[in-house]
This record gives C-alpha cells, sequence and structure tokens, in this order.
C-alpha cells in the first residue's frame, strides 16, 4: 500500500479475474479481510441472491408491501 492508501493488485490477478484498467471496483469487509469484486460480479450476486429468494407466484412488490402493512397494523 501507498502513502495515499492506494493498493496495487498484481497484473496476473487481474487477468485472471478478467480486471480491466480503470474499471470499478467494490470493497467489503468479511470475517478478517476485504473482498473486492468487480462491479459485474457484484451484480450476478445480487441477482443470485434474488433469485434463491423469489417467490413462485404473484408479484415480489406486492408481497413485500403486504408484509410491511401487516407490520405496521401490528404496531
Amino acid at each position: 500500500m501507498d502513502g495515499t492508501g492506494r493498493i496495487v493488485i498484481p497484473v496476473d490477478m487481474r487477468r485472471a479475474l478478467e480486471i480491466r484498467e480503470g474499471e470499478e471496483l467494490t470493497m467489503s469487509l468479511e470475517d478478517d479481510g476485504i473482498r473486492l469484486r468487480t462491479l459485474d460480479a457484484g451484480l450476478a450476486r445480487v441477482r443470485a441472491i434474488a433469485r434463491s429468494r423469489r417467490r413462485s407466484e404473484g408479484s415480489v412488490v406486492d408481497a413485500f408491501l403486504a408484509e410491511r402493512r401487516a407490520e405496521a397494523a401490528r404496531d
């Protein structure tokens, strides 16, 4: 790491992960380390999570709104 906090990713790693010069990455803390993802990889991960939680019937938005209304009615 240099004095301004920049980290250099070695060329062999960038090639293996298909990271191009100037590409934006996301960074997150995970356990005791830092995880870097390309925006495309992050989007693919979010889509996979959404697919795994998707209900087979009805609108996800309608289900979300119904849950929130039920919570509000309980309060």
